[in-house]
């Protein structure tokens, strides 16, 4: 699943080969001999032969790499004589010349990058990769070394997740609370917040026919969706208590208020679901990626609600109608005392006695929302919680590694002394740097950092 590793910073062993020319001209080999005399000892694998079985033929690789300077001094470059490695050159072991440094929070350290697979899963590869690094931990604690992981991505993306789950439990709550200021019997409820789980849960499948991933987009969709679901559910049940309280009999009321308001509420979330068709279906590359996933969440969660409405609910309340201990008086108290409905019907009288006057209002208070939105869209700061920071440092063309690591220290020093920094992330190249600056949880605002305490 993973797709790349990037290694920053440490030193790297190296091998040296130093031809000696009197010998090569004597022997009348070239440097081009010598590498591909190299080259062509040096195999992951060679194939050197097979065994047959009476039902089966097993090919046999040996591995054919270099694991000591013995190996390299050994190699046979010119065959006829035989002329060695080690008779035409001297071979050192020693260390590259560093290209970058790393460090974290001043120390000397290895920084690994894993590039995960585009088509992998990042949650389920990180479950996977967290028990490897406890084990290397384990192997490598008696020669006082540790990983230790600075940014951890599958970490923001499970953070992201959990809070839109939360924040759509919290709504649904909020939905079932608005309902019980409405209706106050706990039957009732019940029956009308049946259709946030069968619907969410339902909508799981159309997931899977379209090949799509639970991800924050999706999760995103169906929270949008949860204040719309119940809609259907709740104009069904209406209208069947309506009748009832006509004197109509439970199957009846049932049947009939379903079948008097079932072209409404399927023509209203038709309605809703054809605003989100154009991003399901577009061409753009960037707007289908996003609108495709919380289009198909948004359209599929609100016709399994709509199915739940015309189904589910009035086989439920038909079933809770024929109990003779169920109150029939919530919609009907609600219409007839409640001072909401007064103020309503007071507003709406005003609306029908004055048409020309009421368009005009709802106008002005249309363009005014929209310049407020406007000016707030312009003007007014968007503040982001961030977790970290990350600081490029240019040098000037032709600066070498030790100046650029010089003037990164200098930075470093200047930002030990933020208290809310938790750890700093250096990585130095000859004319560049990055250094990531990763925040402590607690930390309240990160727009109160001045531009000359990170420039100090």
């Amino acid at each position: 699943g993973i797709a790349s590793v990037q290694v920053f910073g440490g030193r790297e062993k190296s091998v040296e080969i130093i031809i000696q020319n009197e010998s090569t001209d004597a022997y009348g080999i070239s440097p081009s001999d010598i590498r591909a005399a190299i080259a062509r000892y040096n195999q992951y694998k060679t194939y050197v032969g097979h065994i047959r079985q009476p039902d089966q033929v097993y090919y046999v690789n040996v591995v054919a790499e270099y694991s000591s300077v013995w190996d390299l001094e050994n190699i046979v470059i010119e065959p006829s004589v035989p002329v060695l490695l080690k008779d035409i050159a001297t071979i050192r072991v020693g260390v590259k010349e560093e290209t970058s440094y790393s460090r974290v929070n001043g120390k000397e350290a290895v920084t690994v990058q894993l590039v995960r697979d585009a088509q992998v899963n990042l949650l389920a590869l990180a479950e996977n990769t967290y028990p490897v690094i406890e084990r290397l931990n384990r192997e490598m604690a008696s020669e006082g070394l540790e990983i230790v992981i600075e940014s951890d991505s599958a970490e923001y993306l499970r953070e992201n997740i959990d809070l839109i789950i939360n924040l759509a439990l919290t709504g649904g709550l909020l939905a079932v609370l608005i309902l019980w200021f409405f209706l106050q019997n706990l039957r009732l409820i019940a029956v009308i917040a049946l259709s946030l789980p069968i619907s969410v849960l339902t909508a799981f499948n159309f997931f899977y026919a379209f090949d799509i991933t639970l991800n924050s987009l999706t999760l995103i969709g169906m929270a949008l969706a949860v204040g719309m679901l119940l809609d259907n559910s709740i104009v069904v049940l209406e209208n069947v208590y309506r009748l009832v309280q006509q004197g109509a009999g439970p199957f009846r009321a049932a049947l009939e208020g379903t079948r008097e308001v079932w072209r409404s509420i399927a023509a209203a979330t038709l309605t809703t679901i054809t605003v989100f068709l154009p991003f399901v279906f577009a061409t753009n590359f960037m707007v289908r990626i996003l609108g495709y996933q919380i289009g198909v969440s948004i359209i599929s969660t609100l016709l399994i609600s709509l199915l739940v409405a015309l189904l589910l609910i009035p086989m439920v309340t038909h079933h809770f109608l024929k109990r003779r201990d169920v109150a029939l008086k919530p919609f009907y108290h609600f219409s007839r005392s409640n001072r909401l409905v007064h103020i309503y019907l007071v507003l709406l009288k005003s609306a029908m006695r004055f048409p020309v006057r009421t368009v005009v209002v709802t106008l002005v208070i249309f363009f005014a929302s929209l310049l407020a939105a406007l000016a707030l869209s312009l003007s007014g700061e968007q503040e982001a919680q961030q977790e970290d920071l990350t600081l490029y440092v240019t040098m000037p063309s032709g600066a070498t590694l030790a100046t650029t690591d010089q003037a990164v220290s200098e930075i470093e020093a200047g930002l030990e002394d933020i208290p809310e920094f938790e750890s700093i992330v250096s990585q130095v190249y000859e004319e560049d740097a990055v250094l990531t600056l990763k925040l402590k949880e607690d930390f309240e605002d990160i727009r109160r950092f001045k531009l000359s305490d990170v420039k100090g």
